[in-house]
């Protein structure tokens, strides 16, 4: 008899879980993916990209430096995008921050020091975050806003990738749009005071 009522309450349990994942689960990846955007590895051998030294091309009159400035201010839960009737969501300053960190030490490595007392400042915040699904494989499109207001520069960088894994696929797209960053010619004008050439 115990085992009949106990067997009906698993069976019970077991339907209610999957009616209310088939009506819809709430999913929060923020530490998934800001886990795996690890300053110290945005020149690893993973990457397949070497730094260069910038600062050998400067024509300011001190070494040059960055102020990398997170400008999202979007603390609460965001819905970035929704699979199969299961929300995912994000707080767009956490990703934010370790995005701006990881820009930091793409400097760093590159021969442009932060510093927060930097004239030369960068502001980014997080413009979407999109799931791409194709027939065998799922990935990830980010796209950051970056804007210097002094030199009146905006450009928004995307990036997509179709790692399996989801948290995976979206730091490893904030890890491209941080090469095309530090790669990016009138960025590096700007902070290495060659506005004018």
């Amino acid at each position: 008899m115990t085992q009949g009522i106990l067997g009906k309450f698993i069976t019970f349990v077991f339907i209610i879980g999957v009616f209310l994942c088939s009506t819809g689960c709430s999913h929060h990846i923020t530490n998934g993916i800001t886990s795996r955007i690890i300053p110290e590895d945005i020149y690893n051998s993973d990457h397949k990209v070497q730094p260069k030294d910038l600062s050998t091309d400067s024509k300011c009159s001190t070494p040059p430096s960055i102020r990398i400035v997170n400008t999202d201010s979007r603390t609460e839960d965001f819905k970035c995008f929704e699979i199969r009737s299961n929300s995912y969501f994000i707080k767009p300053y956490e990703i934010m921050e370790s995005a701006a960190s990881y820009l930091r030490a793409g400097y760093y490595k590159s021969g442009i020091k932060a510093n927060d007392n930097s004239s030369k400042i960068i502001e980014m915040k997080l413009t979407d975050i999109e799931y791409l699904s194709a027939v065998w494989s799922h990935g990830s499109k980010v796209r950051i806003e970056v804007s210097i207001p002094e030199a009146k520069l905006y450009k928004i960088y995307e990036a997509r990738d179709y790692s399996q894994n989801l948290f995976t696929s979206i730091a490893e797209s904030i890890h491209r749009i941080t090469i095309q960053i530090i790669d990016d010619q009138a960025i590096q004008n700007y902070i290495l005071c060659r506005m004018n050439e």
